[in-house]
């Protein structure tokens, strides 16, 4: 059985696969609102309870104000220590520490 749900609801912007992570981790950046993006991380080894859908951590909104954002690139370290995301506006946004864990990132 095949379950299919979208990772964001209005779209999914960047998907990036960490090769050399412990874990099998995709970090993703998309929008539940127009101009309004989300960081997750997925851990693909852990499913829900009952059903065939990954688990995710929401790490952030990268859009600090109302202001819409849009965001142009991402890169993240192969050890998931360090993350960084480029905007449309020219701000990179910066997150040190381990992203895997529930408010762990700090964001600069």
């Amino acid at each position: 059985k095949v379950e299919v749900k979208p990772m964001y609801i209005t779209r999914l912007t960047h998907l990036v696969q960490i090769p050399k992570a412990k874990q099998n981790i995709v970090v993703t950046v998309g929008e539940d609102e127009p101009g309004h993006p989300i960081l997750r991380v997925w851990n693909m080894n852990t499913k829900l309870a009952d059903s065939a859908c990954v688990r995710y951590v929401d790490l952030t909104s990268l859009s600090k104000t109302n202001a819409l954002v849009n965001v142009t690139c991402i890169v993240v370290s192969d050890n998931m220590s360090n993350m960084a995301i480029g905007l449309v506006d020219g701000t990179v946004l910066v997150v040190l520490q381990n992203t895997t864990s529930p408010g762990n990132s700090g964001t600069k």
